[in-house]
């Protein structure tokens, strides 16, 4: 029985931390960390292509969840139109090589996602979930949204990547279809206002949050 199969079945949640269950993927990262923005270009250019769409769209304070070892996070901090990053993932592993770069404006926090807190007067004006969607099983999604709502500025935005269907990877719990990622943000977030497909195999949706969601 597959991991995903015994979740549907007995409810079991899989283990997800990928830098202890799949050590290449850390190297990969690493590697990614060192490369700059031209170099990403042209020895990535389908990571890129997702990279770039995603990070053209953060603004103001943003909210960064799942970052991991900060490969797109130094990237949203570089954009002069960005004033901070709240960079948040479940691993303290992962949190540690991006604290070790001591990234200007970057306030690195490990939290999971299911158990998000922050301060009262805290607000955000971009919220970043890019290849996180697909890890979160939907009461986990629940909890973040649930979480980061009463602290989202006036008109703030987001910005959701996952992959286009269903990618093998042991790691992934849920699958978004073109169509279901438009209903699903439409519901959970807000109406998508546009959409980048240029990597190949993620689609990268960005809009504003609605101020009721589902």
């Amino acid at each position: 029985m597959s991991l995903h199969l015994r979740y549907c079945l007995l409810r079991q949640k899989i283990d997800r931390n990928q830098w202890e269950l799949q050590p290449e993927s850390a190297v990969r990262h690493r590697k990614w960390m060192t490369l700059s923005w031209e170099e990403t270009a042209s020895g990535h250019p389908d990571y890129f292509a997702r990279l770039s769409a995603s990070v053209a769209h953060a603004r103001g304070r943003v909210l960064e969840l799942g970052c991991g070892m900060g490969n797109m996070t130094r990237w949203i901090a570089a954009r002069d139109e960005v004033s901070e990053v709240v960079a948040v993932d479940g691993f303290e592993q992962a949190l540690a090589e991006l604290r070790q770069r001591s990234l200007p404006k970057v306030d690195a926090r490990c939290m999971g996602m299911h158990e998000l807190h922050f301060d009262a007067g805290e607000r955000f004006d971009t919220v970043v979930a890019c290849e996180l969607l697909e890890h979160l099983y939907p009461d986990e999604e629940a909890a973040l949204l649930a979480a980061i709502r009463p602290h989202l500025a006036q008109g703030a935005g987001y910005v959701v990547s996952v992959p286009i269907g269903w990618l093998e990877d042991p790691h992934h719990v849920r699958a978004f279809s073109r169509a279901k990622l438009s209903r699903h943000l439409a519901r959970h977030f807000g109406p998508e206002e546009g959409r980048d497909e240029s990597s190949g195999y993620s689609q990268v949706a960005w809009g504003r949050f609605t101020q009721h969601g589902v």
